[in-house]
């Protein structure tokens, strides 16, 4: 009797072969449905409020706003602020939000934490203020992938396993492509992007109130790789357009990062910088950052 018994409840706590799939598939779908952006959020948050408690009537504040080209051109915040302390006998506050392939609404999550912060600096990243974003169709593997990161990115070795894994991609160079066809296509992908109608509400509201505050928004002008600025006139002709409306409404301030003639060996792509551009990018924005009258005004 006493072995029926155990017997028995073996077989109870046995989990049918059929159910594993089912088990497996709801294990996937919690994974797919976390709320990633609520823990970027979050993140971002947290990141935001350690910026105002540092904040010093002596020290200038700087938030930079934009997508992977920013990220590829700009260092992270403590390399920013230990280049501009290297050359300069004051220091800054630097904080850099960027989301690869975002328009600036992406960003709206934060727009009110930004504002209570009341930085010195806005630097902004043109295109993500003028273009839709392109539509795409939904894939799975990329949704996960997106999960994924977020889980990889609240554990402090996971952001040390990122931060390695961007470096070596700026790492890597320039890829080298000239054919005609492949640069032809590229033209033809920037192309497909459309300039707005107009700013989105939430965006034209914060950026009012910011200059209301007094904040200096600043657009980042930095092109593409010569090979391709060549063929993109007419949509540069475009921006200095969109740029102008920016200029008069928001009271905008517009650097332009002017490259040498051949420039191709400062990118790992078309449009992003490697690790040479990324120096000589930031290195200027640093010297730039320095000639503000608001910075003389602070030393």
């Amino acid at each position: 009797m006493q072995k029926k018994s155990s017997m028995s409840t073996y077989q109870r706590s046995d989990i049918p072969l059929y159910l594993w799939p089912i088990i497996g598939g709801l294990f996937f779908a919690i994974i797919a449905l976390f709320p990633s952006k609520y823990l970027e959020y979050q993140l971002d948050k947290k990141r935001l409020e350690t910026f105002a408690q540092e904040k010093s009537p002596n020290c200038l504040q700087i938030i930079a706003l934009g997508s992977s080209r920013t990220q590829c051109g700009v260092f992270f915040d403590q390399k920013m602020e230990s280049l501009y302390a290297s050359l300069y006998p004051s220091q800054i506050h630097f904080l850099r939000f960027t989301k690869s392939g975002a328009i600036f609404s992406a960003f709206e999550s934060i727009f009110a934490e930004i504002l209570a912060v009341r930085p010195d600096l806005i630097l902004l990243e043109p295109e993500m203020l003028f273009y839709k974003k392109k539509d795409s169709h939904f894939s799975l593997l990329n949704y996960l992938n997106t999960k994924q990161r977020a889980f990889y990115l609240i554990t402090s070795s996971g952001k040390k396993k990122y931060q390695e894994e961007q470096e070596k991609e700026l790492n890597k160079g320039f890829l080298g492509v000239r054919q005609t066809k492949e640069v032809l296509e590229h033209v033809q992908f920037l192309k497909s992007f459309l300039l707005s109608e107009s700013i989105a509400p939430s965006v034209d509201q914060f950026l009012k109130k910011a200059k209301e505050q007094g904040v200096r928004l600043i657009l980042l002008d930095f092109p593409r790789s010569k090979i391709i600025e060549d063929e993109l006139e007419e949509k540069r002709r475009l921006e200095k357009l969109a740029i102008a409306h920016c200029q008069n409404t928001y009271g905008m301030e517009v650097w332009t990062f002017n490259l040498p003639e051949s420039n191709d060996s400062w990118y790992l792509d078309f449009g992003h910088f490697n690790e040479r551009g990324q120096e000589q990018f930031s290195a200027w924005l640093i010297e730039a950052i320095a000639s503000v009258e608001q910075v003389h005004d602070l030393l």
